[in-house]
């Protein structure tokens, strides 16, 4: 009996300090320029998250024109990556966002 009641108080206080860690999950719309959109998807929690760029459409067009030359060039491609975030707050509302990440671009 004492040897239960000995596992019991030695167990209760490590089952008493867990904590759920708070998850977080973002989606959201990227915009480099007007021709440059996609989506990126950021999960982890408060301070560090993992950032997935799912899908980028890039689109350009040049149009030249050159003596009686007429040029239409046309580009579009697709930006997949991901990387990894840290955040850190500065002040009330205003967070310093910094991280790296690794990106394919094919076009």
């Amino acid at each position: 009996m004492k040897k239960v009641l000995i596992i019991l108080s030695l167990l209760l206080p490590s089952l008493l300090m867990a904590q759920e860690k708070i998850k977080q999950k973002e989606i959201g719309l990227v915009f480099s320029s007007l021709d440059r959109f996609g989506l990126t998807y950021r999960v982890g929690n408060q301070k560090t998250l993992w950032r997935f760029s799912t899908l980028a459409l890039l689109g350009d067009q040049l149009n030249k024109e050159k003596d009686s030359l007429y040029q239409n060039v046309e580009n579009y491609g697709v930006l997949l990556g991901f990387g990894k975030e840290y955040r850190k707050a500065l002040v009330e509302k205003v967070e310093l966002r910094y991280g790296m990440g690794l990106f394919f671009n094919y076009t």
